[in-house]
């Protein structure tokens, strides 16, 4: 999922300069005990020159890295008012903005903890220049913590502290920088991340460097899908099916349910993710028909591509594209012409938000995503799931943009790395590794469903189908989630 400059959804988040460490309101000696850092630097601003410490860069709760544009938020989060933050009833409204925001209730929880027994993890996310999937991400792994955290303490049980790390994506130094900084850090016992599978595997090289040996990391993402990440050290997990899997059930609904033959790939070639998934989906397509699909770069004139496949007859275009991507590869299909195909796509292209509005929605009606996850799935587990995120995060029922697939996987990623520390009495990085790479399945099914990796460290499940469907003539389009092929 790469970055591109044509996408008109890109979001700068804003770091906030802090100058000191500031007294917590409410809950001081504990966030006193909480925050080994020392006093804090001023923080970058949201363009990073890389030759900043990479430390800055790494937050327990002494460092804020999502500004909003309530004030009276604002403050609160600055002067690591994080309780207030989380409880005040003003910012607890139905679909409220800075209720939605994981920041303040990760970092409460870490400070709540205090001098309890703790185990620490990381979340590698780029905050910077992917704001709203980092935010994804984090609201996952932050209602994996609370819920952890509130049940050891009944059972006066080992607490979770998450330590937060703004990426950059596509930025190779300060993603090596991390990753270096990370494993370097005794306490931390694992890392969810990273997004993109072109950051995870670089990141990937250095957690299970062997040249670390008991010093190395494990890594579980929650959203990099390119199957051809580099595990030669076993220290690279998924909860999330590769795109070998996307594309086989992509494939399938074109032949069997659409009944068609001829499809057409849109990718971006700068995307090592993108272009996993176009090849493995020409793959599945010429061993079933024997011919390649046309493959057509992001950077052509569509108005031109779209004629083209008119005139070959060509009814599918599947969209290969990094989440990035989705405004540029919108537009380039809001022609009426258009209407006439049937379009699937990769787990990347599911933004709710982009895809739903009445004028989209009437082009790329019926589109089909294989995604990990939908919040209609009729797991128990899953039902649970999105009963408490709504709870948590202010969510209107039935708003799907704001519980999507990325949360459920980065909150089934932290599970389980939390459930391989806590199976060891005294866990190191070589014992948690060993446990998730030999028949691991967590006592609880997850929310995606069983949570199993196969020995390469991959995610032991199958992705599922969502449709877009137009809910109210001409004004409401909505992803439904169809039954298992």
């Amino acid at each position: 999922m790469y970055s591109r400059r044509r996408n008109k959804q890109l979001i700068l988040g804003l770091l906030t300069v802090v100058a000191s460490v500031v007294v917590v309101v409410g809950i001081p000696q504990i966030w006193s005990r909480v925050n080994p850092m020392p006093t804090a630097t001023p923080s970058p601003t949201a363009t990073i020159p890389v030759a900043n410490p990479i430390s800055d860069r790494i937050s327990y709760g002494d460092r804020i890295f999502i500004n909003y544009s309530d004030q009276e938020f604002q403050t609160l989060k600055n002067k690591k008012n994080f309780l207030q933050a989380r409880t005040n009833p003003k910012f607890l409204k139905n679909g409220s903005e800075v209720c939605t925001d994981p920041e303040p209730l990760i970092y409460l929880k870490n400070a709540q903890i205090g001098n309890k027994e703790s185990y620490t993890i990381a979340v590698v996310v780029p905050i910077e220049n992917q704001r709203a999937a980092a935010l994804e991400i984090l609201r996952g792994v932050a209602q994996a913590q609370d819920e952890i955290n509130k049940s050891a303490t009944k059972k006066n049980g080992k607490l979770l502290k998450v330590i937060i790390a703004n990426e950059k994506k596509g930025d190779t130094n300060i993603t090596e920088g991390i990753a270096n900084y990370l494993v370097q850090q005794k306490d931390i016992l694992g890392v969810i991340g990273h997004f993109t599978s072109d950051d995870t595997e670089k990141a990937v090289k250095i957690y299970g460097n062997p040249d670390f040996k008991e010093q190395r990391l494990v890594l579980i993402s929650s959203t990099s899908t390119n199957p051809d990440i580099d595990n030669k050290s076993g220290y690279f997990f998924r909860t999330v099916p590769n795109n070998i899997d996307e594309a086989e059930k992509l494939a399938d609904y074109m032949f069997k349910n659409l009944n068609q033959q001829k499809a057409a790939i849109v990718f971006n070639p700068d995307s090592e993710y993108s272009k996993s998934l176009k090849d493995e989906f020409k793959r599945v397509v010429k061993a079933r028909k024997e011919s390649l699909p046309k493959e057509y770069d992001l950077n052509q004139d569509f108005t031109e591509v779209i004629d083209e496949a008119i005139n070959n007859q060509t009814n599918i275009f599947m969209f290969a594209v990094p989440k990035s991507d989705i405004s540029g590869t919108v537009l380039n299909f809001l022609n009426s012409k258009a209407k006439k195909f049937h379009y699937l796509a990769g787990d990347a292209m599911y933004e709710p938000n982009s895809l739903t509005g009445s004028k989209v929605g009437e082009i790329l009606r019926n589109m089909v995503i294989a995604v990990p996850w939908h919040y209609t799935v009729p797991y128990p587990k899953s039902k649970e799931f999105v009963k408490n995120s709504y709870q948590l995060w202010c969510k209107p029922q039935r708003i799907e943009n704001k519980i999507t697939w990325r949360t459920a996987t980065s909150y089934d990623a932290t599970n389980a790395l939390f459930e391989a520390i806590k199976k060891n009495p005294s866990p190191t990085r070589q014992l948690i590794k060993e446990f998730l790479s030999h028949n691991f399945t967590m006592e609880d099914e997850g929310v995606t469903g069983k949570i199993r990796f196969k020995p390469n460290g991959d995610f032991d499940g199958k992705s599922k189908l969502v449709q877009l469907v137009e809910k109210e003539a001409g004004t409401l389009y909505e992803f439904e989630l169809l039954p298992d092929q």
